[in-house]
């Protein structure tokens, strides 16, 4: 099987994470398969935020549960009420992905480099899981001041993130569905 194919086929969510932080070398081959994503007109609007400092991460992390608490979605309100639930799963890496409100396609393109990224971690043999979940820290009383803190340039939206780290278990597969593959010739 082609190594690319044998890689997206074994990607999966990585939810538990060694405390050992990445190589810089490994961080940077990440970042450079980021750049490489493909963005409409060729803007590459995306802005990459790396984070390794565990206080700034567990505050945004705490923030989000915050305001998630006053979400209409129930399912979203227990996340927020759970104790035991750490929005970035205790990852010694993060990146927040922001994008230029202004590019044509921003919220796409963002989306496109964080499957690269995911992509070149999961061939470095490195865990990684998309998230949505810590966006609500950047819809609260502290949004301007996480966007200071993280350096985020003026016109961008933070529009996900990705925890990053050695993975302390192999995640399983899971079965795809059947059908969601139509063939009209």
């Amino acid at each position: 099987m082609n190594e690319v194919i044998r890689t997206i086929l074994s990607r999966r969510s990585t939810r538990l994470f060694k405390e050992d932080s990445l190589k810089d070398e490994e961080l940077e081959q990440i970042l450079e398969a980021a750049k490489y994503a493909p963005s409409g007109a060729n803007q590459q609007p995306w802005n990459f935020t790396v984070v390794s400092n565990k206080e700034l991460i567990n505050e945004i992390g705490l923030e989000s549960k915050n305001v998630a608490k006053q979400s209409e979605n129930e399912y979203l309100r227990d996340l927020g009420n759970n104790d035991k639930f750490k929005p970035f799963y205790e990852a010694p890496i993060v990146i927040f992905i922001s994008g230029d409100t202004r590019a044509l396609a921003s919220k796409e393109d963002c989306v496109l480099a964080s499957q690269n990224i995911m992509l070149a971690a999961e061939s470095l043999g490195i865990g990684s899981v998309y998230l949505g979940f810590p966006n609500f820290a950047f819809r609260g009383n502290k949004r301007e001041e996480f966007l200071k803190k993280l350096g985020i340039p003026e016109n961008y939206e933070i529009y996900l993130s990705i925890s990053l780290g050695y993975k302390k278990v192999e995640a399983k597969a899971t079965a795809r569905k059947e059908n969601v593959v139509n063939y009209i010739k």
